[in-house]
C-alpha cells in the first residue's frame, strides 16, 4: 500500500506541467534574467544620453546667448524661503552687454518640468505681467557655475519667438513706423550683415554700418555700436566708446541703453553712475529705479 502511494505521487510530480517551476529548474529563468538585464541597461542608456543631449545643450546656449532665451530654474538652489511647493521657476534673457546676461524670473513656481512644459502650452508666456520686471544680472561664468550645479538645469532656445508651438510673449499689432528716419536703414543693413555669418568680414562691415547709424544720432544704431565696443571679435573693445553711445541713446529716453550703461559703468573706474543720471535729468529724460530686488 505505502509503495503504490509512493509510486503514484512520483508519477504525478513528474508529468505535471508545472513539475520544472516547482523544482526550481525553469529552463527559462536565466534567460529572461538576461533579457531584462539588458532592457534595463538600454533604458539607463537612453536616459543617459537624453540627459547628456540636454547638458550639451544647455552648455552652448550659454556660451552664445541671445536674447528670450528660456531657462528652467530649480529656485531652491537659489533661496532657501521657499514654500514646499515652490520648486522650480523659468527666467528669460532679456538683455546681454558684453558678458553680461541680465535675467528677468517668472512670477511662477511649478511642482516639476512637466508642468513647467504643460504652462507653455498653455500660452502663460503671453501674459503681460508673467515675468518680473526686476533684472538680474549674471556673468556668463556665473551662469555657467548655475548651469554646473543644476540651479539652471535646463535651456531652450524659441523659433521665430515660439516655444513649443506657442508664442514666449504677449502678441501685439505692429505700427509700421517711418521707414526714412535717418540712420535707421543703416542700422537695419548692420542687424542683417551681423546675422550673415556666410559672409567675410560681416561682422566688420556691419560694424561700419552701425558706426553710420550712430553718427546719424539713430537709437538703435548707438546701441549696436556700444555692443560692438563692448566685444572682443574686432579686437578693439573699447569701454569708454562704449559708455559714449550708450549715454547718446539714453539721452534720447532709451531704457535699453539706460539699464546697459548702468551695467557697463561698473567696469570703469572713471565712471560715475550719479553724474550719469543727473545728466539725464537735466536733459529731461523720465528715469525710474529698481530700489528693492524680488526674488
Amino acid at each position: 500500500m505505502d509503495d503504490n502511494n509512493v509510486n503514484t505521487n512520483t508519477l504525478t510530480s513528474r508529468t505535471h506541467p508545472f513539475s520544472s517551476l516547482n523544482n526550481g529548474t525553469d529552463p527559462f529563468k536565466k534567460t529572461r534574467i538576461i533579457a531584462i538585464t539588458i532592457m534595463a541597461v538600454m533604458v539607463f542608456s537612453y536616459w543617459f544620453y537624453q540627459k547628456q543631449t540636454v547638458t550639451n545643450q544647455a552648455s552652448q546656449l550659454i556660451t552664445h546667448p541671445k536674447i528670450d532665451d528660456i531657462y528652467y530654474l530649480d529656485f531652491r538652489l537659489f533661496s532657501e524661503n521657499l514654500r514646499p511647493t515652490e520648486k522650480f521657476r523659468f527666467a528669460k534673457v532679456t538683455d546681454i552687454t558684453g558678458n553680461i546676461v541680465t535675467l528677468l524670473y517668472g512670477n511662477f513656481f511649478y511642482m516639476n518640468e512637466q508642468s513647467m512644459i504643460n504652462s507653455i502650452h498653455y500660452g502663460h508666456f503671453r501674459y503681460k505681467k508673467y515675468f518680473s520686471t526686476y533684472r538680474n544680472n549674471f556673468t556668463q561664468q556665473e551662469i555657467t557655475n548655475l548651469q554646473k550645479t543644476g540651479a539652471i538645469f535646463k535651456i531652450e532656445r524659441p523659433i521665430n519667438s515660439k516655444l513649443h508651438s506657442n508664442f514666449i510673449k504677449p502678441q501685439h499689432t505692429e505700427i509700421t513706423s517711418n521707414q526714412f528716419l535717418p540712420g535707421k536703414q543703416e542700422n537695419i543693413s548692420g542687424e542683417s550683415y551681423l546675422k550673415a555669418t556666410n559672409i567675410q568680414n560681416h561682422y566688420a562691415i556691419a560694424f561700419e554700418y552701425f558706426k553710420e547709424s550712430a553718427q546719424l544720432n539713430y537709437t538703435q544704431g548707438q546701441i549696436n555700436l556700444a555692443q560692438m565696443y563692448l566685444s572682443t571679435r574686432l579686437e578693439q573693445q573699447d569701454f569708454n566708446k562704449a559708455l559714449f553711445w550708450l549715454k547718446q541713446a539714453a539721452l534720447q529716453s532709451s531704457k535699453a541703453a539706460i539699464n546697459k550703461y548702468t551695467i557697463v559703468c561698473k567696469k570703469v573706474s572713471q565712471c560715475n553712475i550719479d553724474d550719469f543720471y543727473q545728466s539725464l535729468i537735466d536733459a529731461g529724460v523720465n528715469i525710474r529705479f529698481n530700489k528693492k530686488k524680488k526674488i
